[in-house]
């Protein structure tokens, strides 16, 4: 069943997830990362470790190759912490990960843009209105791509 409930198109889910992807020119490229995953529901908070939030997305849909392939291109060396899938991102199949990886100039600065973020939330204690109201609240210099469902 689909709902539309102010302006938002959703499903029967009520996690939303918003990647801001910083607008700064200035980014911070490490030589090496450890890739851990992490648990990525619907828990009102700010996330900063985007390079676990895309790992645990990528793992979640079978899609991980994308993520090695651009760090070996970017001379990123890279190690998995561990080789078991225990976390999730909620419903990782309606983030468009070809997208995001089809503009590499916006991945590098969600991965590793000091400003880059992602914001978890969910309508059971956080209504549409207010992660509106966040929105509007986000500086200039940020992109904000969001996964809702």
């Amino acid at each position: 069943m689909i709902n539309i409930r102010s302006g938002a198109f959703e499903t029967n889910s009520s996690s939303v997830h918003a990647l801001c992807i910083s607008n700064d020119k200035h980014l911070i490229i490490p030589y090496h990362v450890v890739l851990r995953g992490g648990d990525f529901g619907w828990n009102d908070e700010e996330v900063w470790c985007n390079m676990d939030y895309l790992y645990q997305a990528c793992l979640d849909v079978g899609k991980e190759q994308l993520l090695f392939d651009f760090l070996d291109k970017h001379n990123i060396s890279w190690e998995r912490y561990s080789d078991d899938n225990i976390g999730y991102v909620d419903h990782a199949d309606a983030l468009d990960l070809t997208d995001l990886f089809s503009d590499e100039n916006r991945l590098l600065r969600f991965l590793f843009g000091g400003k880059s973020f992602v914001k978890l939330g969910n309508d059971n204690y956080t209504t549409y209105d207010e992660f509106e109201k966040w929105e509007h609240r986000l500086s200039d210099d940020l992109e904000v791509v969001w996964k809702g469902n």
